[in-house]
């Protein structure tokens, strides 16, 4: 479990870099993160199977 979390924090970390460096607009930025959240969602439900 304590690893699953830290895998989430690190993920979400480098989605919000990612985020900082490549956008353009604040809609772009929330888009990208959730687009990287929801893709992030369907690996880890795939991982956890």
């Amino acid at each position: 479990m304590e690893l699953i979390k830290n895998f989430v924090m690190k993920k979400l970390m480098s989605v919000i870099i990612m985020n900082e460096i490549t956008m353009e607009t604040s809609a772009g930025s929330i888009f990208g993160f959730i687009f990287s959240f929801l893709n992030y969602i369907f690996l880890s439900s795939g991982l956890c199977r």
